[in-house]
This record gives C-alpha cells, sequence and structure tokens, in this order.
C-alpha cells in the first residue's frame, strides 16, 4: 500500500490565508495530481522510512483580478513556505513533512538521522541502514518477493544518498543552531581543559571538481571541557596558534565576570 498524505489546512482545518499581497483570502483551486508529462502540479516524493510518501498538495490561488480574467492571481502550494509560515504552530506540527531546496523528507526519518549522527554513526552507514529497511518493506509490501533490480526501479522505495542526509541535517542545524548555542553558553565550567585535536579535520573539506581529490579545510579542532567532559565551546582552526583562539578564552573570561566566578585551580 502507497503512502498518500494529502494536505490543505484551508479545507482540512477551516482556516483562513491570506494572500501576502494584496492580503485577500486564498481559495482553493485544485491538487497537484498532475502525472501525465513534466509539471510542477505533479504530487511530490518524500523521503520515508520503511518506504516513501507521496504528497499531494492543494493549490491555492488569490482571486484579486480573477474576475475580468486579465490575470491568473497569485498562486501557491499548501506546502510552501508562504502558507506554512501563515498557519499556527499546532497546524505545523500535524504537518508530517520537513521541505528543503530539493529534496523533502518525513520528520520521522529526520529524527532518526538527526538522531544516529549523534550517536556517532556516519551518513555512509545511515543511508545503507535506511535502504535495507526500505527493502525490507519491500518485501513484506510485494509477498516475499527479492528481485533487487525491481526494488530499485520502484519509486516508493527509493532512498536519500549520504550526501541528501548531510544536507538535511546541516538545514537542521542550521535553523536550530542559536539554540544550540544558548545551550552550551549555560552549561557550567568553573573547571576548564583545553587542547587541539588532529584526527576529527582530518574528516572536513571538500572534494575538488577537477580530479576529485578530497582537500582538508582546517588542520586542528579546538575543543574546550568543563570538569565533567561537557564541550563548552569549539572551533576548526588551519594552526595551534594562540592567536586563532584568544578570543574564545576573552568571551570565557568576561562570562565568569558576568557570573562572578572564577576557576577553580585546585586540579
Amino acid at each position: 500500500m502507497s503512502k498518500i498524505y494529502f494536505w490543505c489546512p484551508l479545507q482540512h482545518y477551516q482556516i483562513e490565508s491570506l494572500c501576502p499581497s494584496p492580503k485577500c483570502p486564498l481559495v482553493f483551486h485544485s491538487w497537484t495530481k498532475q502525472l501525465t508529462h513534466q509539471s510542477p502540479r505533479h504530487p511530490r516524493l518524500m523521503y520515508d522510512l520503511n518506504g516513501n510518501i507521496i504528497l499531494v498538495q492543494s493549490i491555492y490561488r488569490c482571486p484579486y483580478n480573477l474576475a475580468d480574467h486579465t490575470s491568473s492571481g497569485h498562486e501557491f502550494y499548501s506546502a510552501s513556505t508562504d502558507i506554512l509560515e501563515n498557519i499556527s504552530q499546532v497546524l505545523k506540527d500535524k504537518f508530517p513533512v520537513t521541505a528543503f531546496y530539493r529534496t523533502a523528507c518525513s520528520k520521522d526519518l529526520l529524527d532518526y538521522v538527526v538522531t544516529h549522527i549523534g550517536r556517532g554513526q556516519n551518513f555512509l552507514e545511515l543511508a545503507a541502514d535506511i535502504a535495507s529497511m526500505n527493502f525490507k518493506a519491500f518485501v513484506r509490501n510485494n509477498k516475499g518477493s527479492i528481485d533487487s533490480n525491481t526494488f530499485y526501479e520502484r519509486v516508493m522505495y527509493f532512498f536519500a544518498s549520504n550526501e541528501q542526509l548531510m544536507h538535511m541535517f546541516l538545514s537542521v542545524f542550521n535553523n536550530t543552531e542559536t539554540i544550540y548555542q544558548k545551550q552550551m553558553e549555560a552549561i557550567p565550567f568553573s573547571i576548564l581543559s583545553c587542547d587541539h585535536t588532529f584526527k576529527v579535520s582530518k574528516q572536513i573539506g571538500v572534494v575538488k571538481r577537477l580530479d576529485k581529490a578530497f582537500v582538508n579545510q582546517f588542520e586542528n579542532l579546538y575543543i574546550a571541557l568543563n570538569g565533567n567532559g561537557q564541550v563548552v565551546t569549539w572551533r576548526r582552526t588551519r594552526s595551534t596558534s594562540f592567536k586563532e583562539i584568544e578570543d574564545i578564552l576573552k568571551d570565557f573570561k568576561a562570562c565568569l565576570d558576568a557570573r562572578n566566578e572564577q576557576l577553580n585551580n585546585d586540579g
């Protein structure tokens, strides 16, 4: 059974959404049900665990200028940023999909990625695990069929590559970076242990387009830990020079002064 999700907050929740300009209520026009040729009105594929989701959006139009037929009016898709940013947080939470620039996935898949990356799994391993879960779902839904060629041709079981998973993860981090920063600033550090590590930086870099060579962007990772081993700050550095981390140490001093505290030198 295909997983199909219809999303129309105007009809399903009886809410009103206004066109950004000229601020008149949007009206339902149609569904994204075009299948015969390439069209923005196609249903959208959403990566998910154990098989994917087909998202069928509603299309809204602004009735402004429609009466004289000189304009088709402004048009919006129900899962677009213009619509989602203007509905309540309660309804946003009901929408089970997170959309990115070129891809989209379920919130369950995104939680899976974030959780497992936090436990130290890499993106390549994650992509392989998700592919395995999709294949098991394919076998269950096809009465034990194990034709791998058919599996790879079925769009409902397509899985995100490790690069796509990485971009999803980074998008989440960009949206929540300030939250992480505030949490890190609230971590107490009466004891501070600082050092450079070289192993992590070897994995950070870019792949050159011409010869596909991997080039490191930084040589070291500077980490500061409190007495409980919690990371209170970090920075990628090109050397072990004091100049590259001097401002971090000054920020620590300013934070301690603001708390009217000082580091414990007993250790």
